[in-house]
């Protein structure tokens, strides 16, 4: 017998009516290019480090709150000043909204300050900073033992982030999200990349300071070198001309015994934050570490990567041992508080699995979309012609190539009789003379299966073939041959069934009322590219795709996102001869910052009732089974699928959508399942039935028979969608069908 619990402590006491002080914010200039809320937050940041980082956060704009009354009450930092006035006595209620919110983030500096009391305790043993979202994150100064990166450049260390939760009742829990971290060894600067290993700088995305800044180590996006300067070229700043070296020595960021060789090194230019119409800066890069993670790996050293992602796996009951391990003897002090297990985690605990009935040719029923290759899809395709063709590749890889593309048209017939024709097509060399060959003539309602040869560019093949309203499915040619089994032919015949118009299965019964959903994402850094994937409910067939124009930030604007929920009601209606849809689920991937108005605008105009629903995929804490074995031995496994963590009073759950069986016997118990975040923001259907719908929505996928999405699929395919975005030209994916899933 096993329980559901989720990787997380508790506060011993509950925070439900936490006295504070609230102060005044006013500065020395006028700020009009910073968002109020943002200029708060760094009025709040600026004087919490000048009262020993204490606990202070915004309230409303230009208003801070704090655990315990101020004593610097002014600071100045990097040319900003700030002053605090009119302190005033008051309590943050756990039971409001915004003030549980304000509490959560006073939680989580406080947690901040006993990691840095833990981490300087341990004689060198630990490493307090801020990670992703502000949140907390540990790290052990030692190598994993787990990992042997056996090179000469980086170790893998085991972290773990701390995530606060504050429920209305006061609870306040701390999740626990453990992983390894990739860092690279102390002598390896940018400037040592830049000497050394000069081909990897056009992978390495982001890199980190190697110096201490307002308590954190600072990142930033990698821009290129700055031809032409130097460590001793001059900037201007308010008190005259400084050099770059100069600026950095006053400041204190030169590591002990390297001022020569930071006086030799090169200049960088990098871009803080995510607005890309912010100035780059310029850098040493000796004061500068690349940032390694696995797409970062994949381009510099993919050998490297792949000897060690095995062990980067981690069963979860040894993530909790190491998550224990690293907090052990953290106190949250300016709470009075300590952390202690969880009491009573089966009040949390829900069952949310849904049946299972997936729809097959024939009317067969099974509860996987594999089942394809058992009883045939449920709709054949309706593209009238699939070419197959190699681009460029060695004379031996496009002989090969036409075995590979008769298995895949087999497989294909085997499932549906109502198939396109099949005509191979001669090689073309590379991506201009399939653009030559497509002028001249061009296949009407086709899809291109196209072999790719060893250093053929994928990204400007599929830009030609957007561009003249072509469907794709890719393959390479140059796997090892174990690759070349019927797996891998069963995927490639699902991707061009599903991109050729065909269905492999339908779902039966969906829970609720739902007859449309919709995936929206926005993709990029900082210019965000938004992507839409909708699907029907009762069948989950897609409907298509739709284009935003881009924008910046975190938000789609509100005309934007109310042209994309009117374009998907008219795409849904063309198919259901006028008739409108009984509800709309809109999946947020991430947070939702948009303007619910524009959501309530849309039910008046159309008579649509709608659910929004937050589906956030990351930061968020494992849930697990635990259970008793022989002799009173504690066992841990992963959680069944359904298995869900509700946090009462929020409208929110974590949520498994894969279970450590559904990976296989050789995977299942090695690795730990990441849950989903559900976060119901708006519409009347209760929680529980949007859970079970994303739970369902996750099985079917389209180009993938052996592993589902561990997303729903309409916030996996826009999130899919919104990375193609990107990566091609935009102008030659508008002239693609919408209806065809081009991102799969």
């Amino acid at each position: 017998m096993t329980e559901l619990a989720l990787a997380a402590l508790e506060l011993d006491r509950k925070l439900d009516a936490v006295p504070v002080y609230y102060y005044r914010l006013t500065f020395d200039d006028d700020h009009e290019d910073i968002n109020p809320t943002q200029l708060t937050r760094r009025g709040a940041r600026m004087l919490s480090g000048a009262n020993g980082w204490c606990a202070v956060t915004d309230g409303e704009p230009l208003r801070v709150l704090s655990l315990r009354p101020l004593k610097v009450l002014r600071h100045e930092w990097n040319g900003m000043c700030c002053t605090a006035s009119d302190e005033t006595a008051g309590t943050l209620k756990s039971a409001n909204p915004s003030e549980r919110e304000a509490i959560q983030r006073l939680l989580n500096q406080c947690l901040m300050q006993g990691a840095r009391k833990l981490a300087y305790s341990s004689d060198g043993g630990l490493e307090a900073e801020q990670g992703a979202g502000n949140l907390v994150r540990l790290t052990a100064c030692q190598p994993s033992e787990r990992v042997s990166a056996g090179g000469d450049y980086l170790d893998a260390f085991q972290s773990v982030t701390l995530i606060p939760d504050v429920l209305p009742d006061g609870t306040a829990l701390v999740g626990f999200d453990v992983r390894h971290r990739l860092l690279p060894r102390p002598h390896l600067t940018l400037d040592w990349v830049i000497r050394k290993r000069p081909e990897w700088m056009e992978g390495i995305r982001r890199v980190r300071h190697r110096y201490v800044s307002t308590g954190q180590y600072g990142t930033a996006e990698l821009i290129g070198i700055a031809t032409g300067r130097t460590a001793l070229s001059t900037f201007p700043t308010p008190k005259g001309e400084v050099s770059l070296l100069g600026y950095h020595e006053s400041k204190g960021n030169l590591p002990e015994g390297e001022r020569e060789a930071v006086a030799a090194s090169h200049v960088v230019q990098v871009r803080y934050g995510r607005d890309t119409r912010a100035k780059p800066m310029e850098h040493l890069a000796a004061l500068l570490q690349p940032m390694f993670d696995f797409d970062t790996l994949s381009q510099i050293d993919s050998r490297l990567l792949e000897r060690i992602a095995r062990s980067l796996k981690w069963p979860v009951g040894e993530r909790l041992k190491a998550a224990i391990r690293l907090v052990k003897g953290l106190k949250v002090s300016e709470l009075d508080a300590c952390l202690q297990a969880v009491e009573d985690t089966q009040r949390f605990a829900r069952d949310l699995k849904p049946e299972f009935r997936l729809l097959f040719r024939g009317a067969a029923v099974a509860d996987s979309e594999r089942a394809v290759l058992r009883h045939g899809a449920y709709q054949g395709m309706t593209r009238k012609l699939v070419v197959p063709l190699v681009v460029g590749g060695t004379a031996l890889e496009q002989a090969v190539a036409v075995r590979h593309f008769e298995a895949v048209e087999r497989v294909c017939r085997q499932w549906h009789s109502d198939l396109p024709s099949w005509k191979t097509a001669p090689p073309a060399g590379d991506a201009e003379a399939l653009n030559q060959r497509l002028a001249q003539r061009k296949p009407e309602n086709a899809l291109l299966l196209i072999g790719l040869g060893r250093g053929a560019d994928k990204r400007k093949i599929r830009n030609v073939a957007y561009r003249y309203g072509l469907a794709t499915q890719f393959m390479r040619l140059d796997h090892p041959p174990r690759t070349y089994q019927s797996t891998y032919y069963n995927n490639l015949a699902a991707g061009v069934f599903s991109k050729g118009g065909g269905v492999l299965c339908a779902i039966d019964d969906m829970p609720g009322e739902t007859d449309l959903f919709i995936g929206l994402d926005l993709g990029g850094v900082s210019q965000r590219a938004p992507g839409l994937a909708f699907l029907f409910t009762r069948e989950g067939a897609q409907l298509g795709w739709q284009l935003a124009e881009a924008q910046r930030g975190e938000r789609v604007e509100d005309a934007v996102l109310g042209d994309l929920l009117e374009r998907s009601l008219q795409a849904y209606r063309q198919v259901h001869l006028g008739a409108l849809p009984r509800r709309i689920a809109l999946h947020r991937d991430g947070r939702l910052f948009e303007s619910l108005d524009v959501i309530r605008n849309f039910e008046r105009d159309y008579s649509v009732r709608v659910d929004v629903l937050e589906v956030v995929k990351s930061g968020c804490p494992p849930l697990y089974r635990r259970g008793v074995v022989a002799e009173n031995k504690k066992a841990f496994r992963n959680p069944e699928v359904g298995d869900a963590f509700e946090l009462p009073g929020l409208d929110e759950l974590i949520i498994a959508t894969y279970s450590g069986e559904e990976l296989g016997s050789s995977w299942g118990d090695k690795v730990t399942v990441r849950p989903l975040r559900l976060r119901k923001r708006y519409g009347e259907t209760d929680l529980h039935t949007l859970a079970r719908q994303v739970v369902l929505l996750s099985r079917i996928h389209g180009a993938s028979l052996y592993r589902h999405p561990r997303l729903p699929v309409t916030t996996h395919h826009a999130d899919r969608f919104a990375t193609l975005r990107q990566e091609c030209n935009l102008d030659d994916l508008s002239k693609m069908d919408r209806l065809c899933p081009v991102y799969l």
